[in-house]
């Protein structure tokens, strides 16, 4: 579901289903498991839905994903060298579909993230929401 560049010109592509995170290189080759979103619930339109690479990613090497999770949809930020994602932002409504998943850095480096309403079309006017909580 999710597809963002690196630098380098090589793809990251999000498995939704799996929660694994593939490397892909210009010029062909087969793809590679980089990274595994752990937790990743995928089910309906949920699963891990969003990567996005932020402009400092050559000095901190970090990613960040977007995925619907047990209770909720999140993101998180993880190197792609290894280690635990650090959760950056949860709390996110989570439902059958309509979870939305799709991240970007702008122009200001700011991360936008775009949600679902979770079902509840009322959710998708209320400029309060979503209802969660920084983490980070």
């Amino acid at each position: 579901m999710g597809l963002a560049y690196l630098p380098s010109g090589d793809a990251l592509v999000a498995e939704r289903n799996t929660g694994r995170v593939l490397r892909l290189s210009p010029g062909g080759g087969d793809p590679r498991q980089v990274y595994e979103v752990p937790g990743v619930m995928a089910g309906g339109e949920g699963g891990l839905l969003g990567l996005a690479v932020p402009p400092s990613f050559a000095g901190d090497n970090l990613i960040y994903a977007y995925f619907t999770a047990e209770q909720d949809n999140r993101i998180v930020r993880f190197r792609l060298d290894g280690g635990r994602p650090e959760v950056i932002f949860d709390g996110i409504a989570k439902a059958s579909y309509h979870n939305g998943g799709r991240i970007a850095f702008g122009p200001d480096g700011m991360l936008y993230v775009g949600t679902g309403d979770a079902g509840e079309t009322q959710r998708s006017q209320d400029p309060r929401a979503p209802t969660a909580k920084s983490c980070g």
